[in-house]
This record gives C-alpha cells, sequence and structure tokens, in this order.
C-alpha cells in the first residue's frame, strides 16, 4: 500500500491528473523480481493471461529509454482487481500497479530512486552520468547472465540427449 506521505505528494505534485482516488494507479503495488530478463517476459505473459490490463496506464520502460540512453529498465503493468465485497452489477474494482524487473534491475532503481528521483533539487549532472553508466554496466551483466542461463539450458539438454544415446 503506497503511505500517506508518497500519497500526498503525489497528490501535490499532479494535481491535474487526479480528480478522484480511484484515478490513482499505484495505490495497491507488487513488485516482481526475477533473475533473468527472459523470465521478466515470461511474468508478464502470465499476468496478461489472467488479469485485465490497463493499458493506458501500463507502460513498459524497456522500449523508452533510447538507443543511446541506459536508465530505468522495468515493466509496470496497472492491472484491475475486482472488489470482493461490492456487487458485480457496480463492476468496482482496484488498480493495482505490478512492477516486474530484475534483481539487477531492481538493485540499481532502488539506489536511484533513494537519490537520485524523490530529491527536491535536481541532481547535479556528473551524478546523473554515474547513476547511467552503472545502469550500463548492470544492463551488460543481466545480458550475460542471460546468455549463462541459454547456454546452461543447451549444455542441460545435450548431456540429456547424451544419455540417451
Amino acid at each position: 500500500m503506497k503511505d500517506e506521505t508518497s500519497l500526498l505528494q503525489k497528490l501535490e505534485k499532479r494535481r491535474a491528473k487526479y480528480e478522484q482516488l480511484h484515478d490513482i494507479t499505484d495505490l495497491i503495488g507488487i513488485r516482481i523480481i526475477t533473475y533473468f530478463t527472459h523470465d521478466v517476459q515470461v511474468v508478464a505473459n502470465l499476468i496478461n493471461d489472467y488479469f485485465k490490463i490497463d493499458q493506458l496506464n501500463s507502460i513498459d520502460k524497456r522500449m523508452t529509454v533510447q538507443p543511446d540512453q541506459f536508465g530505468y529498465l522495468s515493466l509496470h503493468y496497472i492491472i484491475e482487481v475486482p472488489k470482493k465485497d461490492v456487487s458485480e452489477a457496480i463492476n468496482e474494482y482496484w488498480k493495482v500497479e505490478i512492477q516486474i524487473r530484475t534483481i539487477l534491475q531492481h538493485a540499481w532503481a532502488e539506489i536511484e530512486h533513494r537519490y537520485g528521483y524523490k530529491l527536491n533539487k535536481q541532481v547535479p549532472w556528473e551524478i546523473r552520468r554515474t547513476f547511467s553508466r552503472v545502469s550500463s554496466l548492470l544492463e551488460t551483466a543481466d545480458i550475460e547472465f542471460e546468455n549463462i542461463r541459454r547456454r546452461m539450458e543447451d549444455y542441460e539438454r545435450e548431456i540429456k540427449e547424451d544419455l540417451l544415446t
């Protein structure tokens, strides 16, 4: 649940966007952390299969970063979960934000959120550049871990085939 201080800051910052509490899409949030980038899409596919997704308010941050930039790479879905204590005829639901990202993306995002995103003042250029540089290193590590995962799956398949022949 979004804490009261964070909610008040959000309402103050984006007063024009929110007319009622129901307009806020991240009062309830779930974060799913995976080891591999491949698993981010596996989880996304499951969410697509089982929930109604608010496409207008969902965003794939992986697609918003320009090819020559590095930064926040997380998939954010806004799903609609029916309220259990309300008649189906009323069709009321909770909006829930689900963030899906790798463990390395999560580490970067948490540190950047604490020292960059939530500060009231503009973060100096050198510090923003350092965040980008670290993001590029972690993205590279994510790619290499994904390569290791694929190679290990191939290797396991080869061993099984050798044992069966």
